[in-house]
């Protein structure tokens, strides 16, 4: 579902590679949207790390750019106009607030819409 809208990258704004991607398991491109460590030193943990709605799709060295930083952090890293990379991840506009909870609900619900036009 997450290859649908063919995801940008963060940095970039490319396309990311999903053929290769896809085509072998790589987990380097799987990014956690709220770093694992910044959610378990900072509390937040109403929702699993690994839930869906923390996952998306990075080219790697973005990835590694990116690495450990909170969302507001990272969110210095990305280009002005960020529109089309928050549409083409289902990202709400809450992802960069730092509050794992209203993020991971917003996100859930994004998620849930395009699962839904998918199947209708």
């Amino acid at each position: 579902m997450l290859a649908q809208l063919n995801p940008r990258s963060f940095i970039s704004g490319v396309k990311t590679n999903l053929s290769a991607v896809l085509k072998e398991y790589n987990r380097n491109e799987f990014h956690h949207v709220y770093p694992r460590q910044l959610l378990k030193h900072s509390n937040q943990d109403a929702f699993d790390d690994t839930c869906f709605a923390n996952i998306c799709f990075l080219s790697r060295s973005d990835n590694n750019t990116i690495s450990g930083a909170a969302p507001s952090a990272y969110r210095a890293k990305l280009p002005q106009g960020i529109t089309e990379i928050l549409e083409s991840n289902l990202l709400p506009a809450s992802t960069f607030s730092d509050d794992f909870t209203v993020f991971a609900n917003e996100r859930a619900d994004l998620l849930s819409a395009y699962a839904s036009k998918l199947v209708s």
